[in-house]
């Protein structure tokens, strides 16, 4: 079996492989074992840039670019990047190895848990994740130029806490330089929709202001306890970002302490000259709005960790002693320079679980590559829908009726993808799919697969990218571009489950807007 195919490689590098940790759109990260002189051995968290993405020379470059860069911030708030390298056939960064949770994690324990994450215990953590992105920020070189290093992806996924209780901001391999090195110009938009900001979507060039953006989303949503933007649909989402300002998390209920409204609303400003300058300044005024209480210590943070977290630090504890425990596991390659199978599993935009190791993975998706001003994400999004929508009205002209749907089911979420792999066997390479309508398109993470005759039945052969794998993501499309998707593991058949299609509405005579009113009165984007 050659090395494409294998689920991981025994070594890479210097660096000895236990097993893998997550996958992500551009890289895999596996938990590995730095071994030295007299015995010893340091684990760390491996970031390997996908094989199918070395081909792009100007992509490599660029990450590794980055990642150097990012090797150089130090900060008690920051994961650090220990090390970068290149060789015949690989790129890598090598990154502390944090044992505890991402930010995400926790809030969704809690939840399904029914339990009051306190306001004392989140701001310090967003405390703590904005410290390490103003030192981002604020790094310069070595004649003291500021490098103008942007994030563009600060998101609770990447807010990784610590059992200690404190913070620490990760993912700074796809940190961006405003300096005008030509890795700005990749033509690679990243970062997660729900967080961006209105100059991130409109593709305009981009400052530490774009950060503060994101920071002022996670705020919104902490303070509140749901999403800023409740729409599953990212063109609906990328829409509602540049219409203008967000509502305040008043509209919404009651934000304590007091000033926190203010707080919030200071970094969701549209017109960035407007918006809170910067990072630390915006750490200040929480920390100001947290009043004489203040916000809480590492102690009193690692507490409510034990308390109410434990189960969830001691599952993947055992999980990863299994990773050490099984090293050479049949799984890997013998090669010294094989390369992983793991491959991109789907848009990790919408995932809440994210690999506890020092880089989550964002989600890369195109712009213009070419020159000039790039082409905004929301054209490229509108356009997708709009050939979407074209090609399944063609295949619905010959199809019979949808049966009627079940109860409209989400699905495992994408975030299943990018949990703890544990030893499992391979995937069968055929899979029955069945669905509650015509499905007429496919994906297998992330990548098209041809359908050759739409069905609520299709016989599937996984192509080649995807055999050897543990699991893999399925997304379906069907008929009025109804999307489904599930994380497949080898269980039975895989099975999707279709909201049912709405009718249209009957077309009615427009009511004339009362007196001395706007029609859009009501419209907190409208106005």
């Amino acid at each position: 079996m050659d090395a494409e195919s294998q689920a991981f490689p025994a070594r890479v590098g210097r660096y000895r492989v236990l097993g893998p940790l997550g996958v992500g759109g551009m890289a895999s990260v596996y938990l590995a074992a730095s071994e030295g002189a007299a015995g010893f051995s340091r684990e760390v968290a491996l970031k390997v840039l996908h094989p199918h993405l070395l081909a792009d020379d100007q992509l490599v470059q660029q990450f590794l670019t980055e990642a150097r860069v990012a090797a150089k911030i130090r900060h008690p708030n920051v994961v650090p990047v220990t090390d970068v390298v290149q060789e015949r056939s690989q790129a890598f960064l090598v990154m502390e190895l944090v044992e505890g949770a991402t930010l995400s994690e926790v809030r969704r324990i809690a939840a399904k848990d029914g339990v009051d994450l306190p306001f004392r215990i989140w701001a310090r953590w967003v405390a703590d994740a904005l410290a390490g992105l103003h030192a981002a920020h604020e790094l310069a070189d070595a004649s003291g130029a500021p490098l103008g290093l942007v994030h563009r992806d600060f998101s609770p996924q990447n807010i990784l806490i610590g059992r200690d209780g404190s913070a620490r901001l990760s993912d700074f391999g796809i940190v961006k330089l405003t300096g005008g090195d030509a890795m700005t110009k990749s033509g690679v938009v990243k970062g997660k929709v729900h967080y961006m900001a209105p100059e991130q979507v409109r593709g305009d060039s981009l400052d530490r202001r774009c950060d503060v953006w994101a920071a002022g989303v996670l705020l919104w949503e902490l303070a509140t306890r749901r999403r800023l933007r409740s729409s599953k649909d990212d063109v609906q989402v990328l829409l509602e970002i540049v219409a203008g300002d967000p509502p305040r998390a008043s509209s919404v209920g009651p934000v304590e302490p007091p000033g926190l409204d203010d707080v919030i609303a200071s970094a969701l400003v549209s017109d960035r000259e407007h918006r809170c300058p910067s990072a630390a300044e915006l750490r200040a005024r929480l920390t100001e709005a947290a009043g004489p209480g203040g916000v809480a210590d590492a102690s009193e943070c690692a507490a409510w960790l034990s308390a109410h977290v434990q189960a969830f630090f001691d599952d993947r504890q055992k999980k990863l002693e299994a990773l050490r425990a099984s090293p050479g596991d049949a799984g890997q390659s013998s090669a010294s320079d094989a390369q992983p199978a793991l491959t991109p599993a789907g848009d990790a935009s919408s995932t809440d679980a994210e690999p506890t190791v020092g880089a989550s993975l964002a989600r890369s998706m195109p712009d213009a590559a070419s020159s000039g001003r790039r082409t905004p994400l929301w054209a490229w999004a509108l356009g997708a829908v709009a050939l979407l929508g074209l090609l399944a009205g063609i295949v619905q002209l010959g199809a019979r009726p949808p049966r009627r749907a079940s109860a409209p089911s989400e699905g495992p979420p994408a975030a299943s993808s990018a949990a703890l792999i544990a030893a499992a066997p391979e995937l069968p390479v055929h899979v029955t799919l069945i669905a509650n309508a015509r499905i007429v398109a496919l994906s297998v993470d992330g990548r098209s697969v041809p359908v050759a005759s739409p069905g609520n039945q299709i016989e599937l052969d996984l192509p080649e990218f995807a055999r050897g794998r543990r699991e893999v993501l399925l997304e379906a499309t069907a008929e009025g571009g109804r999307k489904s998707s599930l994380l497949w593991k080898g269980e039975g058949r895989a099975e999707f489950e279709f909201e049912a299609q709405k009718p249209s509405p009957r077309p009615s005579a427009a009511k004339p807007a009362a007196p001395g009113k706007s029609p859009l009165a009501k419209n907190p984007y409208g106005k």
